[in-house]
């Protein structure tokens, strides 16, 4: 019933602002392949077909081939790889898909909980932040905050 009801919700959101239905294709940047394969795997339950990518310039092709509802990426936020971070995410972001009136969703997946991390995200722009192991209910929470809709749901109406 919640999963009806979120459906309709978003739906509605989308009439509201005018927006075509969501695009079922959603990118996993994860480095880690048993992370990768397991959060492809999740993605896939909810209806998206899910484009793996390991590293950032396989994330890039992939960006630059498709538009995606939502970016799941395996970012660094602190250290040498801080500023490529920043850049792909606000890549994204600036990338506005015509028919959908909106950029994708950037969802950071990450393996630390600390706070900073997370001020470092968000001010390059993602949408929500996950601490992984991620569940089936953080996914469905952060796209539905992102308004992202699930295409399909394996838990029935």
């Amino acid at each position: 019933r919640r999963a009806a009801v979120r459906r309709s919700r978003l739906s509605s959101h989308q009439r509201a602002a005018g927006a075509v239905a969501t695009p079922t294709d959603v990118l996993v940047l994860e480095r880690d392949d048993a992370a990768r394969k397991s959060l492809c795997s999740l993605l896939e339950t909810f209806g998206f077909r899910a484009h793996p990518a390991q590293t950032p310039l396989q994330a890039v092709s992939l960006l630059d081939a498709k538009h995606f509802a939502a970016t799941f990426l395996d970012l660094a936020f602190d250290g040498p790889q801080q500023q490529a971070s920043v850049d792909l995410c606000q890549r994204i972001k600036a990338e506005v898909h015509v028919a959908m009136g909106r950029a994708s969703a950037v969802i950071i997946v990450s393996s630390s909980s600390r706070p900073v991390e997370r001020v470092r995200a968000t001010l390059a722009g993602c949408d929500a932040f996950l601490v992984q192991p991620v569940t089936r209910g953080s996914v469905a929470r952060a796209l539905e905050a992102c308004s992202v809709a699930l295409p399909a749901d394996s838990r029935g109406n």
